[in-house]
């Protein structure tokens, strides 16, 4: 069972690691007549599924367990936070926010800056995949308008989303399959690894205006003479934001409250407070806004919660069949049980598998270790070891993607040439404030 598990291992990982598959697999589909629905099931969410079925049906895991594998605290903290987002996209409050950063840009340099702190500030509340899958064609847009060339700003959105995630549980997937595997509470997660976010968010900064200097010194040729996108739905504008609120007051205290249920007393984890919000958002949408749940649901990226079910189920074969423990004897050379050895490991195979397939599969060298500087260094390292390459991070193809679906060009290489020095540099900031805050 050994090598048909490691067979099925390489080729998911394999499809999952090159985008040419995923666009095959995307132009086989289109041609079913249904593009808009199927296409948020291929690619990622589409091959980790098959890899995970192919897992049961060729006997390497038992349907039962594979059942067992899916960890549902995991799914319904993303559907809760997607489902915040699909609110906050439908009540236009991202437009918002981005309109008015383009707005009240005076010069290239203040807009640069200006674009990484609200990507940051945003992924680190909500998802930054889906952040930047809504801020980019408003980005790609402002600089049409400004006559300036898009790709400082794209790549400083890409660095900017994965920096700013890194602070919280919800900021990435990756983290609150860290978060909810480890029993760290939202603070505890939260506290040291703000500080990491914000210092490498100033270096990202620093860096960035050196890197695209040339281009940021351009004056913009205009302003846009109004605001790209107005509040057009005031009720449900109000009310996303103040289920935003609650959502993240939840997450602090939420641990330390429990419910009464049929059931008995129900503690307010963080997958129930993001699901209990976001339910919430979707059923005010009518009465407060008038405007269907069924708009809000239909924008709601069910393909990452296939995807995990995938990945959940596939990373169960690898378990039950020996090969994850002869992976572990063959990278025994690796210290996983110090911060720096487990940084250079998640560092180097984000870049290889990406970074949520890699946290997945250092998650069970972490469990016996119960650390907490290590679980922080997981999460740190893996978000921003993303930054190092396009396929690094799920933000960043997305960014890539989206503005290529706008008319904007996005240089792989560019951004590369920007990136890997600047993850080299994060991630040793990263590394020696984590030795000093945990």
């Amino acid at each position: 069972m050994v090598l048909v598990a490691l067979a099925v291992f390489l080729l998911t990982y394999a499809a999952l690691s090159v985008p040419a598959v995923g666009r095959g697999a995307k132009r086989l589909v289109s041609r079913g007549g249904r593009p808009g629905f199927l296409n948020r099931f291929v690619e990622r969410p589409g091959f980790a599924l098959l890899g995970g079925l192919l897992m049961v049906l060729l006997g390497v895991v038992a349907w039962g367990d594979a059942v067992a594998a899916v960890n549902l605290e995991v799914i319904f903290l993303l559907l809760g936070m997607m489902a915040l987002v699909a609110g906050l996209q439908a009540a236009n409050v991202f437009a918002v926010v981005a309109s008015v950063v383009v707005t009240h840009a005076g010069n290239q340099r203040r807009l640069f800056v200006a674009v990484m702190a609200v990507t940051a500030v945003l992924s680190a509340l909500v998802l930054n995949d889906a952040v930047v899958l809504i801020f980019t064609p408003i980005l790609v847009l402002a600089c049409r308008e400004m006559e300036v060339d898009p790709m400082p700003y794209l790549a400083a959105e890409c660095v900017a989303a994965n920096i700013g995630s890194v602070a919280t549980p919800v900021g990435n997937p990756q983290n609150a399959l860290i978060a909810l595997e480890s029993g760290l509470t939202f603070l505890a997660f939260s506290a040291p690894l703000t500080p990491v976010a914000l210092a490498c968010l100033a270096v990202a900064a620093v860096f960035g205006l050196w890197f695209f200097r040339k281009d940021l010194a351009k004056p913009l040729a205009h302003r846009p003479d109004q605001p790209l996108a107005l509040i057009t739905n005031k009720p449900l504008f109000v009310a996303s934001l103040l289920v935003t609120a609650l959502i993240l007051t939840g997450f602090v205290v939420g641990h330390l409250l429990t419910v009464p249920t049929p059931w008995g007393p129900m503690e307010l984890a963080l997958d129930k407070v993001a699901l209990l919000g976001g339910l919430l958002l979707v059923l005010l949408a009518w009465p407060v806004g008038r405007v269907a749940p069924t708009r809000i649901v239909r924008n709601i990226d069910f393909g990452i919660l296939v995807f995990f079910a995938g990945l959940f189920v596939l990373m169960a074969g690898v378990r039950e069949s020996g090969l994850l423990a002869l992976l572990y004897e063959g990278l025994a050379f690796i210290p996983f049980a110090t911060v720096g050895g487990l940084t250079v490991a998640s560092a180097v195979l984000s870049n290889l598998v990406s970074n949520v397939p890699a946290v997945v599969l250092l998650l069970p060298a972490l469990h016996e270790a119960a650390r907490p500087d290590l679980w922080l260094a997981l999460a740190a390292a893996s978000t921003l070891a993303g930054n190092a390459t396009l396929l690094g991070a799920a933000a960043n193809v997305i960014v890539a993607e989206t503005a290529k679906g706008q008319g904007a060009e996005f240089d792989v290489w560019r951004f590369m040439k920007f990136g890997f020095p600047l993850t080299v540099i994060t991630l040793l900031v990263s590394w020696g404030m984590l030795l000093l805050l945990v």
